[in-house]
């Protein structure tokens, strides 16, 4: 065995090791870089202001590129037609003009570029929408079936109202970020789905500049300081600035917090600086 080659060889591989455990541990600094002791802090003073944490206080301190979106145009006739059937090139010209397009029980109609609503009255299905699990999967086949890739979306929101329905939001994931603003929304009964509304523009992927971001727990006790009882059961980061009326080729979006409160429409925070993001109605 030529032992001089060997060593070479070996001191190349340990080499190599080091390289990656470095990289590892600048990854794990980066993404984790708040101690506990402090999350376990602020996680002390928040409970004394009255805000209940029903979920664990990010440790993410780094730095995120903002995320690219193309506008889209609804061409999709593979998905439209499986809404509300067949339809002609008069009915597609008038969804994009803004207009309503009927077909039996069911409806549909796009505004600006990226937002489908589509109703239908008298869904003719049979689903058990008592049972989450199964409902999610029978939604998840039914958007399938409209040649939407559903595996890039979590379940976010499982609601069931008074009125014997239940209303499920999923939400895009990119690269283990949230798209905010893409998301499905489905009103369903034991009949099947009642409305489905669809925003989405296409992600691109990630800018080429990153944004310093402000700790979660840092957010919180800039923004929740008015002794309100509230429980929080959620924070993520992701993405939010969804305009379904921009007109744009493509639009960056910046990371923002969002912290989901028991009873109450989440809240965003813009993570560069903490502050509040005021949302239209």
């Amino acid at each position: 065995m030529d032992w001089p080659k060997a060593k070479t060889i070996l001191i190349l591989i340990l080499l190599a090791l080091n390289i990656i455990l470095l990289g590892n541990i600048f990854f794990y600094r980066s993404e984790e870089g708040v101690s506990r002791e402090t999350i376990a802090y602020a996680g002390e003073i928040l409970s004394k202001r009255g805000i209940t944490l029903q979920c664990e206080i990010p440790l993410n301190n780094g730095s995120i590129q903002a995320l690219i979106f193309e506008n889209n145009k609804f061409e999709n006739t593979e998905m439209i037609e499986g809404l509300i059937g067949k339809i002609d090139i008069s009915q597609l010209d008038a969804l994009k003009r803004g207009e309503v397009v009927t077909s039996g029980s069911s409806s549909i109609f796009c505004e600006g570029n990226s937002v489908l609503t589509y109703e239908n009255e008298d869904p003719s299905e049979n689903i058990d929408i008592s049972d989450m699990d199964k409902a999610e999967k029978y939604l998840r086949k039914w958007l399938s079936g409209l040649g939407l890739d559903i595996s890039r979306y979590i379940l976010d929101e499982y609601v069931k109202s008074s009125n014997e329905s239940v209303s499920c939001t999923f939400i895009e994931k990119y690269r283990n970020l949230l798209a905010f603003d893409n998301k499905v929304i489905l009103s369903i009964n034991k009949k099947g789905v009642t409305r489905l509304i669809w925003n989405n523009k296409k992600v691109r992927g990630f800018s080429s500049y990153s944004t310093k971001i402000m700790p979660a727990y840092q957010v919180l006790l800039k923004n929740f300081n008015d002794n309100e009882k509230l429980v929080i059961t959620n924070i993520d980061l992701g993405f939010k600035g969804f305009d379904p009326a921009q007109d744009l080729k493509e639009s960056q979006e910046r990371p923002k917090w969002r912290v989901m409160i028991r009873g109450r429409a989440p809240k965003y925070f813009n993570a560069r600086d903490g502050k509040e993001i005021e949302q239209a109605e």
